[in-house]
């Protein structure tokens, strides 16, 4: 794992979810909100987190550190009852959800068993085959690199077809042959189709989010590399840089539609402005038009022309466009951010801050390429972002030099599937507590969905710099 990931700031990441705190006016969102702090602080060690209790924080936060040190050290359930009974005496006005603190004490849900036989199950021919196959080779190499073969459990692959009615006949042979844990499948219809099912005899972490956000399903867990909560990961890191009045361009897909409705929902929700967007064609290389009108550069040009049509003589002028915008959310793939960036440059947009998804990034060092995208923010998974140190990393790129380039993600997404089957238990038990994976900072939901928190960083010369914070 790269050193400068594990140095993240996590209490400054604390201390400024806090100061977000006071700005956010859903329920739902204050509570997700309130249980990051938490999950911020018990990154540190106990004693750091004791540590911080000297520190001259106002009460309010002075009461998200005690209140983690507890969870992180609490005991059996009378005794953190107990605790957060002299808690509640110390900090009568705390702003913390009470359901925060009934997780804290609660009883623990019943253990998952290591599995002696796990079942995988992606589509292995059609139109979704090739990330299936990428996926099965991360999951495979972190399968084979274990060091205690003694534990090493039974694995049978089996196939998801193209039909997603058939997944539940699918997940059934699977148990009838022997499998206590099932990892897919990977087809967000076939995720949705098994998640209604009533029993699941074999504990299942699915490939993709079903449709079906809010339903906990006991035994049914899920993970996914959604572009939507990276989407709202750049709405919060933008806002948490002091921003409030966003424009965004995106591509006229389906993908860039998805990506921008997160991105405007959460930016708003925080209390920002999404003053202007525009869409490009993404098959294009000219993007001179879109960005005219996002930056109101083309009003600009129709005020000259109508003033010379008026006083019926030819002059100078320089566009001028538009002061009410702070910052830039560039959804782009790789290609059409390095077409991009540069043309924001041209158009009089250099010194507003760009902000973007993992996906303006291809995952290889390409300086000469990038050189042009230089100042642009964005988030990645820690796999993508490493390339020295990471050596399970380096034996799939010899062993597929061409697909792990091509599929890099997919292939961390694999690497954590297996991975993080040993960490439910403690994810489930705990809300507060996460998994350093290689697709993230892991942590489960209420609904029991696996998110990540991603780190951040920023094109200098042409290659991505990690930022110290989140």
């Amino acid at each position: 794992m790269d050193a400068s990931y594990a140095t993240q700031d996590y209490a400054g990441s604390a201390i400024a979810r806090q100061a977000l705190n006071t700005l956010i006016k859903d329920d739902e969102q204050i509570l997700e909100n309130q249980e990051i702090i938490l999950r911020d602080l018990q990154e540190l060690p106990a004693s750091d987190i004791a540590a911080l209790t000297d520190q001259p924080f106002d009460d309010i936060m002075q009461g998200w550190v005690s209140l983690a040190y507890i969870a992180k050290t609490g005991g059996d359930e009378q005794y953190t009852q107990q605790q957060i009974d002299q808690w509640m005496e110390k900090f009568p006005n705390h702003p913390v959800n009470l359901s925060i603190l009934k997780t804290i004490v609660s009883q623990q849900p019943e253990a998952l068993g290591r599995p002696a036989q796990i079942a995988l199950i992606l589509p292995l021919k059609g139109r979704f085959s090739k990330a299936a196959q990428a996926i099965q080779d991360g999951f495979l190499a972190t399968y084979y690199n274990q060091k205690d073969d003694a534990h090493r459990p039974v694995l049978k692959i089996y196939d998801e077809g193209d039909d997603p009615q058939q997944i539940q006949a699918i997940y059934q042979q699977a148990v009838n042959d022997g499998a206590d844990f099932v990892v897919g499948p990977l087809n967000k219809d076939s995720v949705t189709v098994l998640a209604r099912g009533t029993d699941f005899p074999a504990p299942v972490l699915t490939l993709n989010y079903g449709e079906d956000a809010d339903t906990p399903l006991g035994n049914l867990f899920q993970m996914s590399l959604s572009p939507e909560q990276e989407a709202r990961q750049v709405a919060e890191h933008a806002w948490l840089d002091g921003h409030h009045k966003a424009a965004a361009i995106l591509p006229n897909t389906n993908w860039g539609d998805r990506v921008f409705a997160a991105f405007k929902e959460r930016w708003e929700e925080l209390g920002g402005e999404v003053v202007e967007y525009q869409t490009y064609d993404a098959k294009k290389s000219d993007y001179g038009m879109p960005i005219k009108r996002l930056l109101n550069l083309d009003e600009s040009e129709k005020r000259a022309d109508g003033l010379k049509r008026l006083v019926n003589m030819k002059f100078e002028y320089e566009p001028r466009r538009r002061k009410d915008v702070d910052m830039i959310f560039m959804a782009a793939f790789a290609r059409q951010g390095r077409l991009l960036r540069p043309q924001l440059r041209f158009h009089r947009a250099a010194n507003i801050p760009v902000y973007a998804t993992s996906h303006v990034y291809s995952g290889t060092l390409q300086p000469n390429m990038d050189r042009d995208m230089n100042d642009v923010k964005f988030s990645d998974m820690p796999w993508t972002l490493t390339h020295d140190d990471n050596e399970l990393k380096s034996q799939i790129e010899k062993l597929w030099p061409s697909s792990s380039k091509r599929y890099m993600r997919l292939y961390a997404l694999g690497v954590d599937a297996f991975n993080v089957i040993p960490e439910l238990n403690r994810l489930r038990r705990n809300q507060f507590s996460s998994y350093q994976g290689e697709t993230g900072l892991l942590y489960l939901d209420v609904n029991n969905r696996l998110l990540r928190r991603l780190v951040w960083a920023e094109f200098v010369a042409g290659k991505p710099r990690v930022l110290d914070k989140f």
